[in-house]
């Protein structure tokens, strides 16, 4: 087989473990599973953003026959198919008559997605979405396929709380002619769709889903949840009505949630399954027959591929799995651009600094950066020590992470020597955290001045001095010092070094594999000189931190920054000019705000991860 490489070129490659041995299969009796399947672009037709689009059929529908010969029913026209995403509604409506007669002649199952993407952007009234919705519901039951209500952005941009989803589902599954599965996409997988339900609380929304579901038992036959959250979909579960199934749409978590626990199972509506559909066929035999060691075993290598094609940002998914899940005999399709490419390394980039979820413990950050398909995390001392320094570096390591920097050393500035020299030791002993957790990069703020002091040139001097003794004991350890440089509100009680321009006059009398510079965008976004400054300092860049500048500032004006895309600097110029110096470390998001801070961690990484896409990526 050939598969596309990092430079645009096709590459043979040899699989390297024995493959499944996978034969036809009818469907699974003690679950029903759908597979989400993409559909395949005519290579030759136009396809361009914004054109009609042009389907290779031939190679669509042929997919389609591979997953029923497997036993697995098609989930048509979802988002799995670019559907609000290059798949236009015409072509929609096209492929949902074809695959409804393919799966009759085939006599494969099928159930097709009915939303409201016929509908113009812009705002439109709840009546005008009813209809659009209605339009579709009619198209489904004419090509005798089970409708699925897909959430709709029209609708959740309509709606001015739960009550006006309950008016149009209300009035939809009243019409509906076949029982439907209801569809409650997260917004990881789209932005648009935050706040679904009339409510930005989950927990509130899922009091709206169960009261719909309950007032309309006889009307669902189930709902596909698409949250990544695996408890939050259990405990959903557990409150359905009886007779009312939950499709798992957890591409992170499917293994467990399909099998189950002793309060009940999920059944499955996954796009992963059109990657994996072999695995899952056989998986799901297994199952039927109470093999639990070998389900476990054909489920689990497929994980991690599912958690590589729906890594964050998840919404830019649709091209990876359509790459990879080619039925036996299908032809190359081109690879990406190189500008998709490009974009997504610097996507692979991102790093969750630890102080922009203060309050969420070290296990839960690190967790969540891996289910989210992070390479990189940012962490701060003080919680590290909490948590004991060797067993972190062993929770960071066992999640497949690495430690883009440790935070932080400095300080140097005291106003007596015994001092000075306790707060050297310190640092001895951050460089010695940092080598233990395996990061090149200890991030340093200098200190501001010793307290009664007027003496700038002095305070800059014992940084320097500083520097000077810990700079050898980094080098010997494979510790880079990376002074980072304070807006000047800071240069009284934080840090001396106050524009990129005098970090580097410090860093530039040492050995630049000792010592570096931070660019932080909060800090020298607004020096008229940064972007020469940026080009300065070529490989001495060690990190480049981001956070935006919001105005007015708070009090306690070290919570000033804002989420990315909320304030006024230009992170992707900058980020830019950094990679232009040199630089293709990882982009840590580090933002301290107590609002963030009170904010659900998760919440916060997930918003982080658009706004990141959105402004820097």
């Amino acid at each position: 087989m050939k598969l596309p490489t990092l430079d645009g070129r096709l590459a043979d490659y040899t699989p390297i473990s024995v493959p499944l041995a996978v034969r036809a299969s009818g469907p699974a009796t003690s679950r029903t599973a759908f597979a989400a399947a993409h559909v395949v672009a005519d290579p030759l037709g136009d396809n361009a953003p914004g054109a009609p689009a042009v389907i290779d059929w031939e190679h669509t529908l042929g997919f389609r026959r591979h997953l029923w010969s497997l036993g697995l029913s098609v989930a048509e026209a979802m988002d799995t198919a670019q559907r609000g995403m290059g798949l236009d509604w015409p072509a929609t409506r096209e492929l949902i008559r074809r695959s409804s007669a393919e799966a009759r002649a085939c006599g494969g199952g099928i159930a097709v997605g009915a939303g409201t993407d016929q509908l113009a952007a812009g705002n439109h009234s709840l009546d005008t979405v009813t209809a659009a919705y209605a339009e579709q519901l009619a198209l489904a039951d004419d090509a005798g396929a089970q409708p699925i209500l897909m959430a709709s952005r029209a609708l959740c941009a309509a709606a001015s709380g739960p009550d006006d989803y309950h008016r149009v589902y209300g009035s939809l599954l009243e019409q509906s002619a076949r029982p439907v599965i209801l569809h409650w996409l997260g917004d990881m997988f789209d932005p648009a769709l935050a706040g679904y339900w009339g409510s930005a609380s989950l927990d509130t929304a899922a009091d709206v889903v169960v009261e719909l579901i309950t007032a309309h038992a006889t009307k669902v036959d189930g709902i596909k949840v698409s949250l990544l959250d695996a408890a939050r979909e259990v405990a959903l579960r557990n409150r359905l009505p009886e007779g009312v199934r939950l499709y798992t749409g957890d591409d992170f978590n499917y293994p467990g949630l399909i099998k189950g626990d002793a309060d009940g199972f999920s059944h499955a509506l996954l796009g992963i399954f059109a990657a994996i559909a072999p695995a899952a066929s056989l998986a799901l035999r297994a199952l039927d027959e109470g093999d639990l060691t070998s389900y476990d075993e054909i489920f689990g290598p497929t994980v991690p591929l599912a958690r590589q094609i729906f890594a964050a940002p998840t919404y830019y998914y649709t091209g990876g799995r359509g790459r990879g899940a080619r039925r036996p005999g299908a032809r190359d399709r081109a690879v990406p651009a190189a500008a998709r490419r490009a974009r997504d390394r610097v996507v692979n980039r991102f790093s969750l600094n630890q102080a922009t979820t203060k309050h969420w413990p070290l296990e839960n950050v690190v967790a969540a950066s891996a289910s989210a398909g992070l390479e990189w995390i940012g962490l701060w001392r003080e919680p590290v020590q909490e948590y004991g320094v060797e067993r972190a570096a062993k929770l960071v390591r066992d999640a497949g992470l690495a430690v883009s920097s440790l935070c932080r050393g400095g300080f140097f500035t005291a106003a007596d020597g015994a001092e000075r020299r306790r707060r050297l030791d310190d640092n001895r002993r951050a460089v010695d955290e940092a080598a233990a957790l395996g990061t090149e990069v200890l991030v340093l703020v200098g200190g501001g001045l010793p307290e009664g002091s007027r003496d700038l040139d002095g305070a800059r001097a014992m940084v320097r001095d500083g520097i000077a003794e810990l700079a050898p004991y980094a080098g010997e350890r494979d510790v880079r010092l990376a002074i980072e440089p304070l807006h000047p509100m800071f240069c009284s009680d934080r840090c001396v070094v106050s524009s990129l321009g005098g970090a580097l006059d410090l860093a530039e009398q040492f050995p630049a594999e000792q010592v570096g510079v931070v660019v932080d965008a909060y800090h020298v976004w607004w020096d008229a000189d940064v972007y020469r400054q940026i080009a300065r300092a070529g490989a001495r860049i060690a990190s480049y931190q981001v956070g935006d500048w919001v105005v007015p500032l708070p009090a306690d004006v070290l919570l000033g920054r804002g989420m990315i895309g909320d304030g006024s600097i230009e992170l992707r110029r900058l980020r830019e000019a950094c990679d232009e110096a040199g630089y293709d470390g990882p982009v840590e998001v580090e933002i301290f705000n107590a609002e963030l801070w009170n904010a659900p961690g998760e919440d916060v990484l997930r918003k982080a991860l658009e706004r990141y896409v959105l402004h820097i990526a």
